[in-house]
């Protein structure tokens, strides 16, 4: 479970989110998208007008290219689809043109690489995107909701399938926990996202899972369980226990142990914690701290017989 979660973090979910551009990247010229300058993201004269246009936020003349026979939804080997290119340039207008101009938020890119979006600290930063992405994948895990709300309004799918591969387009509902963006996880699941989908290959992979093993967000996933997340709630038991966590996020992941012990949940919940127990000089007192991780069950001696 664990080293499938690494990853699948690692390979998929490539570091997308966004609060903004630097000053040099701001400017249009400089923009880069899944590996491509913008001077170089397509052979295609109308496509890259197109991308250039968006990136600065022109509809009119995306409009205007658009009557001349610019297709939004074109396409080339290698290319990310034209509807990320806003959003690595962080330009919802451009965004919103495109969409009104009929461009599909559901396209899967062909290209993969870095691009311009500055990132929140994650080891992903950099806009990376991974090939099978979507402009709705993408916009999931980009700080600015935005680019989420109107991606749902024009047909979006929150629940891209997650297919057998090493290299999964994941699903946005997971890409926003595992970057955690409750914003975007609200958005997504008032949008229709499915809070019980999980991975084909490691059925223990949640969105609510994510948002717990990848930065410890376990107020996302107390929400998640709050408005209809059930699927394997004893699983999900695994990911909340044990585990230092900062001073702020402790009484989150407390909400989260008390609220599965609600519904069923049997804790100590994990293999790991129950060894650790059977095989260490641990007083019964101390077993709900080792649950809740306020001490380290290696800090306790071995048994001895």
């Amino acid at each position: 479970m664990g080293n499938w979660l690494r990853m699948f973090g690692r390979l998929l979910l490539g570091g997308v989110v966004m609060t903004g551009l630097s000053s040099a990247a701001a400017a249009w010229g400089n923009v880069r998208c899944a590996g491509r300058s913008l001077s170089e993201a397509y052979a295609n004269p109308q496509a890259l007008e197109l991308a250039r246009a968006a990136v600065k936020g022109d509809a009119a003349r995306i409009r205007e290219l658009v009557a001349q026979g610019a297709d939004v939804n074109h396409q080339e080997d290698g290319a990310a689809p034209l509807l990320m290119w806003p959003i690595c340039a962080d330009n919802v207008e451009g965004f919103r043109a495109l969409l009104e101009a009929g461009a599909n938020p559901n396209l899967s890119s062909t290209g993969h690489g870095y691009g311009s979006g500055a990132g929140l600290g994650l080891k992903e930063d950099g806009s990376e995107v991974r090939a099978g992405f979507t402009a709705m994948t993408l916009a999931a895990a980009t700080a600015n909701p935005e680019f989420v709300k109107l991606a749902l309004k024009y047909g979006g799918n929150p629940n891209y399938p997650v297919e057998v591969s090493n290299i999964l387009p994941a699903p946005p509902l997971f890409i926003a926990s595992y970057y955690g963006l409750l914003g975007n996880v609200k958005l997504l699941v008032e949008g229709g996202g499915d809070v019980n989908q999980y991975d084909a290959i490691d059925k223990s992979l949640t969105a609510a899972s994510f948002a717990i093993a990848t930065h410890r967000r376990y107020d996302i996933a107390y929400w998640l369980l709050e408005n209809g997340f059930t699927y394997d709630l004893q699983v999900l038991g695994q990911y909340a226990e044990g585990s230092y966590v900062s001073e702020e996020r402790q009484p989150w992941k407390e909400k989260v142990i008390n609220l599965l012990r609600e519904r069923g949940v049997q804790f100590p919940a994990s293999s790991k914690l129950k060894r650790a127990i059977r095989d260490r000089v641990v007083p019964e007192s101390d077993i709900e701290d080792l649950i809740m991780g306020r001490k380290d069950f290696e800090s306790y001696p071995l048994r001895t017989n």
